[in-house]
Formats: structure tokens, C-alpha cells, sequence
């Protein structure tokens, strides 16, 4: 079900708070594909804000392929393909994977010697995929230094960022692996199409994160204090306004800090936050900085690494 909250007379505007809230429900895989929204006037009367206000959200989401409207049908979470939705197989332990290989091995009759000489060819053909270049394409140029910090650090791999509809797939080397959200495989795929390259791999989806768990840290600080936020990109505090401006409206003291105004304005920022939340490469500075509780927003989620490192050891 499509969640939200909206607040009046604030500085951010009613449709951003529409755009984002929908936005980070759809990318964090809370509105799942084929979800059918509300219509533009339910929506509409649900709020208690103007039809237009709506109607202009729906049709930016569609633009940007996060939502379909189907004429006299409604609007609905534009769809996946089959093949990237997720495999029980995925979710299996560690024990549960042993006891099915074993079982495969041993019905098959291979030798146990054999097996484990074909595991250790595996384990070290494996860690040659460390060498191998992860590329992550979005459509924000601020956002891709994040995704490849976290990428790179998070599965030990050479990362990089690029703009998924600009980049030169033949500039990167032939082996790479692609990663990049639901909502921007098409247009990946047509990229590396048009240049007539077929990736050794599949392409992988990740979901980014909803932000949950900083939403309900935001729900639970106390009226009149005041929430630092602190990024490189311009993006990520452009969404966490709006998502705390329709969470609490004016009931909180908001400071969103761009890393590019210097130390002194981070350090007065520290002083007076109460609730701080800093991205992947902000935080390990901030934690010398003040004694203070520094919260991360990670773009990927864990439980998303986790997929990408379950398939690099396959």
C-alpha cells in the first residue's frame, strides 16, 4: 500500500514530497511491480491537495520510468523483467546450499577427492573476479561516488560509476560486470546494445535503500531539536529534506551540510545536532571529528550486497 505524508507550508514543495516518498517506496522495493496506485483524484482527496499537484507527480514518476499510467486504467509500478526477480534458491544458508551440493555430488557419483579438487580450482578461479571492473549506472553524476565507494569496499572489487545514458560501455574493460536499479536496466541494456557489446555477465539489479531505518529514527526525535544531515551530493539532501519535511514538518531544526562547505561549517553542525546522519564516505571522518553517534546512509542496502556477493561467488 502507498504510504505518505504531507506537510503544508514548508519550503519543500508538495510535489517533491510526492516524487520522493513514492520514489524511495518504489526503489526500496516497498511498492512492489504491478502495484496499482491510487487514481490522480483519490490521491488527491486522500491529501487534501489540488488535483494538478498530483496529476504532475504521476507524470514525472512516468517520465522516469518508476510508474506506468494506463489510460482508464490508473497508474501502476512499472514492471520487471522475469529474469531479474528473485530466486528462493537465493535465500537458501549456508547449510541448506551444502547439503544440496553434497547430495547432487554424491547421486552423481563423483569421488569426494574429486570434489574437492574441483572446489579449490573453483575458489581460485573466483578470486579472480576481484580483479574484474563492477559498474554501477545511474542518472545522477553527484550520487556515483557513493555507489562506487560502497561497491568497491563493501565486495573488495574495482568499482565504477557511470551515467547511464551518456557512457562509452567500449572505454571499460570487456570483462565487466553491470549493476544498476530496476528502473534503469532498459535503458542499460540498450547502451551496451547500440555499442554492440554483450557482457560476460548478466546484467544485476539492486534495489537502493528506502530508508526505513532513518525514517524511524527521525519519527522518534523529539520536537525542536535539530537533524544534521551530511553528504557530497546535492541529491541525497535534496531527498532527505523532503522526506523530513513530510515526516515532521516544521517541528524539527533541519541542517542539510554539503561536505564542499568546508570544516567549520561541519564542525558547527556537529556542535548543535542531536540526530546526525552522514553517507559512506562522510562518515569514517566525522567519527574523529565528534563523540557523537554518526548514523550512515548506504544507497545499497546490505541485504542488496549480499545478493551481488552471492552471485559473484557462483
Amino acid at each position: 500500500m502507498l504510504k505518505l505524508t504531507i506537510q503544508k507550508g514548508t519550503e519543500v514543495s508538495l510535489h517533491d514530497q510526492l516524487i520522493t516518498q513514492i520514489y524511495m517506496q518504489i526503489a526500496g522495493g516497498t511498492l512492489k511491480e504491478g502495484t496499482r496506485l491510487p487514481s490522480v483524484r483519490a490521491l488527491s482527496r486522500q491529501l487534501g491537495i489540488h488535483y494538478n499537484t498530483c496529476l504532475a507527480a504521476y507524470r514525472e514518476l512516468e517520465q522516469k520510468g518508476f510508474i506506468v499510467i494506463k489510460r482508464g486504467s490508473g497508474a501502476w509500478v512499472a514492471d520487471l523483467k522475469p529474469e531479474h526477480l528473485d530466486n528462493d534458491d537465493e535465500n537458501w544458508g549456508l547449510s541448506q546450499l551444502a547439503r544440496y551440493f553434497v547430495q547432487q555430488v554424491y547421486e552423481k557419483g563423483y569421488p569426494w577427492n574429486d570434489v574437492l579438487r574441483a572446489v579449490k580450482e573453483a575458489n581460485r578461479k573466483h578470486l579472480g573476479v576481484a580483479q574484474r571492473t563492477i559498474v554501477y549506472a545511474a542518472d545522477q553524476l553527484d550520487i556515483l561516488p557513493l555507489f562506487q565507494a560502497e561497491l568497491s569496499d563493501t565486495l573488495n572489487m574495482n568499482a565504477k560509476g557511470v551515467l547511464v545514458d551518456t557512457f562509452d560501455p567500449k572505454s571499460l574493460p570487456e570483462d565487466s560486470i553491470y549493476v544498476t536499479s530496476r528502473y534503469h536496466i532498459r535503458n542499460l541494456e540498450a547502451r551496451l546494445t547500440d555499442s554492440g557489446i554483450v557482457p560476460d555477465s548478466p546484467i544485476l539489479m539492486v534495489d537502493v535503500t528506502s530508508g526505513a531505518q532513518e525514517i524511524e529514527l527521525i519519527k522518534r526525535l523529539p520536537v525542536g531539536e535539530l537533524l544534521v544531515i551530511i553528504s557530497h551530493s546535492n541529491t541525497i539532501l535534496k531527498q532527505a529534506e523532503a522526506v523530513v519535511s513530510a515526516l515532521r514538518g516544521e517541528e524539527l531544526l533541519m541542517r542539510m551540510v554539503h561536505v564542499s562547505e568546508g570544516e567549520d561549517e561541519i564542525r558547527k553542525a556537529l556542535s548543535h545536532g542531536k540526530l546526525i546522519f552522514a553517507d559512506y564516505l562522510s562518515q569514517p571522518q566525522l567519527v574523529e571529528v565528534t563523540p557523537k553517534p554518526i548514523y550512515p546512509i548506504r544507497i545499497i542496502p546490505r541485504e542488496e550486497m549480499d545478493k551481488l556477493q552471492a552471485f559473484l561467488k557462483a
